[in-house]
């Protein structure tokens, strides 16, 4: 590995695993910068990787914000983005109840309540 800093060779001075990762302390040859870098297996990796791209839920329906205008993937994403309840939001598109943080919701594909 090189130093961030000079570009020079790096040792390890010092390794310690912790769970999934390995935290190895170096030093650069050339101008005796230490930092610590962490290091994660590539199969464990990967399996984060894999749990994040699947969808939990395959049959999810868009959602519309009435007041915005902005069409979301889901109630799911669109609780991610606007900071919201997702059963609250998914509650607005069923029509249990009226708003959520001052927003009215519906799903993309209901045109009965406009």
């Amino acid at each position: 590995m090189t130093c961030p800093v000079c570009g020079g060779k790096t040792c390890i001075t010092n390794s310690r695993p912790s769970y999934d990762i390995v935290r190895r302390r170096r030093e650069c040859h050339d101008c005796g910068h230490r930092f610590t870098t962490q290091e994660i297996e590539v199969d464990v990796l990967n399996k984060l990787l894999k749990k994040t791209e699947k969808p939990r839920n395959t049959e999810s329906r868009p959602v519309v914000c009435i007041e915005t205008g902005v069409t979301f993937r889901s109630a799911r994403h669109a609780a991610q983005v606007l900071g919201l309840n997702q059963s609250h939001i998914s509650k607005c598109c069923r029509g249990v109840y009226s708003k959520t943080g001052g927003l009215h919701f519906k799903f993309l594909e209901d045109k009965n309540h406009e």
